[in-house]
């Protein structure tokens, strides 16, 4: 009778555990579930869990921890890649936030594919307007059919300053070459394509007071002639870098006061060719009507660009 129990208990024993292992499969089932593996798209209220992003400053540092075989981060299904990691113009494997390429496009620039950083071109681009720099007021810039200074001349303008603007517009087409060891750009003169010399055309920037620096750095203020004063304004602003110092305007010299333009050329860094210093004067006069020099009693500079100004008029 003892044999027969225990026959007739061993099924109910074999049963127990099946049933716990069946309950068991399902609640990790249901766990599985709960911690997600994307949406079902009917608003269960289920948030899907995407890939791992680090918080960074600069997005263009965040570092993906699931990215795709072409660099790119495996947003959720069917959601979108975060723009801030994949800008759609970048080239492919390039992981730059979107102000950053947006802020270089502005600026002229494109997304080099290999180094993945914004590049900047040589020179201004098509449509840019172009200023006459390093000129002296009594001459003109030659534009030539050709990028050589023996071709013919197609077009002459002077320097402008807003005591003598110039009715001429200058425009870049973004081309360029090269004659010996200068760099020739071509250019639009009111409508007419033509050639000159890059040493002589440039993109005036942002403006700030500098009459603290010259006051602070010059043996002097006075001079003989504004060629003079330039000269010590050169070496006061750039030093060693200056290569030229070129009065573009002078004007009311027959006056108590007088204004002079002098172009400090010197290139400053890559995107900068120089600054145009506008300082107003004092005439210095013996018993006789005759100036016999000048004395600064203010100034200021614009920067002189190479490529192109951003937002706030600072050289890219």
């Amino acid at each position: 009778r003892r044999r027969r129990r225990r026959r007739g208990r061993s099924p109910r024993r074999r049963t127990v555990p099946l049933i716990g292992a069946v309950a068991l499969v399902a609640a990790v089932s249901l766990v599985l579930s709960a911690c997600g593996g994307g949406t079902d798209g009917e608003g269960s209220g289920t948030e899907a869990a995407g890939p791992t992003v680090s918080v960074v400053d600069d997005p263009a540092d965040a570092q993906p921890t699931d990215p795709q075989p072409d660099g790119q981060p495996t947003p959720p299904d069917g959601a979108s890649p975060d723009p801030q990691l994949t800008p759609p113009d970048s080239p492919p494997g390039c992981r730059v936030g979107a102000h950053q390429e947006q802020s270089c496009v502005a600026a002229g620039g494109r997304i080099d594919p290999e180094l993945c950083e914004c590049v900047m071109p040589t020179q201004p681009l098509a449509g840019q307007a172009l200023d006459v720099v390093g000129v002296a007021y009594d001459d003109v810039l030659n534009f030539r059919a050709q990028p050589d200074p023996a071709a013919p001349i197609v077009a002459t303008a002077p320097p402008a300053t807003p005591e003598s603007p110039s009715a001429i517009t200058i425009s870049a087409t973004g081309a360029s070459a090269s004659h010996g060891d200068s760099t020739w750009w071509q250019v639009t003169v009111d409508g007419q394509e033509a050639w000159a010399n890059a040493r002589f055309l440039g993109i005036l920037g942002a403006s700030d007071d500098i009459m603290a620096e010259l006051t602070a750095g010059m043996a002097s203020l006075e001079a003989a002639t504004a060629e003079a004063l330039g000269e010590a304004i050169a070496s006061t602003r750039l030093g060693s870098r200056s290569q030229d110092a070129v009065v573009v305007d002078l004007v009311g010299e027959d006056a108590i006061s007088s204004q002079a333009w002098i172009d400090v050329m010197g290139e400053l860094d890559d995107a900068t060719k120089g600054e145009r210093v506008h300082v107003t004067l004092l005439n210095i006069r013996d018993d006789t009507p005759q100036v016999i020099g000048f004395e600064i009693t203010g100034a200021s500079r614009t920067v002189i660009c190479g490529r192109g100004v951003d937002y706030a008029g600072r050289c890219v």
